[in-house]
């Protein structure tokens, strides 16, 4: 009886490893659609924000002055003063104008009244001077601060408009140019310059600490209002500005994030194209679900926080409040560990929108699905997450590199010219006002020197008075 012949089944890599699909996400997003629905989505979420931060900007911060007499007790002044400045601190690293230079005062580190009075006088002592942090402390001790540490902060000025800064001036790290090349540098606080070379042991910084952040900017976009929300020094008002950046963000991206995955599904699915318009008018035919979608959790864990609140009226009632505190904060810790789950689960807000656009479904379903995988296949959702951060860390280095490759050797080409630096027409000057995101115009203005002969870029960081002054030429 013959043998029967077998012929080798040809292994099909993608069910034996379905994560592979993955590798397909760089060819699917060089599009033209969906690149230009992403450009305009971020654009107008940044507009929203911008906007958003202009009208919720705070004004000049709070003086202790302002509440010495507000009541008979020092104390209690104090510990008003305290808490309106540190919901004024929290407003200001937010919306405030990024290019505003407020200094840290006495208000910001005196922890008590005693501490107060010395480190103002610290600071009015050093107004205008330039003072090294050794002469801070020492002029600190004069004026009888127990501890002279605290006055170095007074050198420093505080964080400001976090949340308002346009994506030309987002802080992305290093250009990958200059990484490559070994240039990239970074600034110390005393103003000297230090390379961080990322072939010296130095990588897994680099990946963790810059470029994952970078892959994760969409949905750190979302989050952080949120954590900003929960912030226990945030005021009222500065809540009210978190939950509307939240609403801008949902309702831009419901829009072109809709547009964008839809045109992706399609062509992942059905190896099929489709336009614009159409992507578009399918999305705004379900932009409720897709603005609703990722609210549902929100609202909900507002409810919570409002039931919570019901329950802290009765924490309010002398001797009642104690006995009832004992009996039922369990139930407090069931609404905590509830918001929680809610909260942890946004993680999975991304998903919202795919399910709509691949099936239609309405929000309620695709909030579900979206809960489902991330708690019921959390090991899933973990791989595949880091694949895709490993995956796109190579992707975005490689793009930002050719792109700063390509707009290098174009400066570099005309550069080459003949008579260029006779006539003084180096062409970095066009360069002046690059953004500063993935360290452009540190890129573009190498070479770049002041009528002094002051290198505007040295060792891969900018030299910001040789800039100043390179500016007024």
């Amino acid at each position: 009886m013959a043998e029967d012949k077998y012929e080798p089944r040809e292994t099909n890599w993608r069910q034996l490893l379905p994560w592979t699909a993955l590798f397909q996400g760089f060819r699917v997003a060089l599009d033209v659609n969906k690149l230009l629905l992403a450009a305009a989505g971020i654009l107008v979420m940044a507009f929203g924000w911008w906007l958003l931060g202009v009208i919720f900007s705070p004004s000049k911060p709070p003086t202790y002055g302002e509440y010495s007499n507000h009541s008979p007790d020092p104390n209690q002044n104090w510990k008003e003063f305290k808490k309106d400045r540190d919901k004024w601190n929290v407003l200001y690293a937010t919306a405030g104008d990024p290019e505003s230079r407020v200094k840290f005062d006495a208000g910001d580190v005196a922890e008590s009244i005693e501490e107060h009075e010395p480190l103002k006088n610290t600071d009015e002592a050093i107004q205008g001077k330039a003072q090294s942090p050794a002469e801070v402390m020492e002029i600190a001790r004069k004026n009888g601060v127990k501890n002279p540490e605290k006055a170095l902060a007074l050198l420093n000025y505080k964080p400001s408009g976090r949340l308002r800064t346009w994506p030309f001036f987002e802080n992305r790290g290093p250009n990958p140019y200059l990484l490559v090349t070994g240039q990239a540098g970074e600034v110390n606080p005393d103003g000297t310059v230090r390379h961080v070379p990322w072939q010296s042991g130095h990588f897994g910084d680099w990946l963790t600490t810059v470029e994952v952040p970078v892959l994760l900017e969409p949905l750190v976009k979302f989050m952080e209002p949120v954590v900003y929300f929960f912030h226990p020094k945030a005021g009222t008002l500065a809540r009210l500005y978190f939950i509307l950046l939240v609403v801008v963000t949902l309702a831009t991206w419901a829009l072109f994030g809709g547009a964008i995955t839809r045109i992706a599904a399609v062509q992942v699915a059905r190896k099929e194209k489709i336009g614009m318009g159409e992507a578009l008018r399918f999305t705004v035919q379900r932009y409720l679900s897709l603005l609703t979608a990722p609210l549902f959790p929100l609202v909900f864990a507002t409810a919570i926080v409002i039931l919570m609140i019901l329950f802290g009226f009765l924490h309010l009632i002398p001797g009642l409040g104690e006995l009832i505190d004992g009996v039922l904060w369990f139930l407090i810790l069931i609404l905590g560990l509830i918001m929680a789950v809610v909260l942890v689960g946004l993680i999975g807000w991304p998903l919202m929108s795919s399910t709509i656009s691949a099936e239609g479904t309405d929000s309620w379903e695709a909030v579900s699905r979206s809960y489902s995988y991330v708690y019921q296949a959390p090991w899933h959702y973990i791989w595949y997450s880091l694949v895709a951060l490993a995956y796109g860390a190579v992707v975005v280095f490689f793009v930002g590199f050719m792109g700063s490759l390509t707009v290098y050797l174009g400066k570099w080409g005309i550069s080459q010219t003949p008579g260029t630096t006779y006539f003084n027409r180096e062409p970095s000057y066009l360069f002046a006002y690059a953004p500063t995101s993935y360290q452009w115009r540190e890129l573009l203005l190498q070479g770049s020197r002041t009528e002094k002969g002051e290198e505007v870029v040295k060792n891969g960081a900018l030299n910001q008075a040789a800039y100043e002054s390179y500016l007024e030429k």
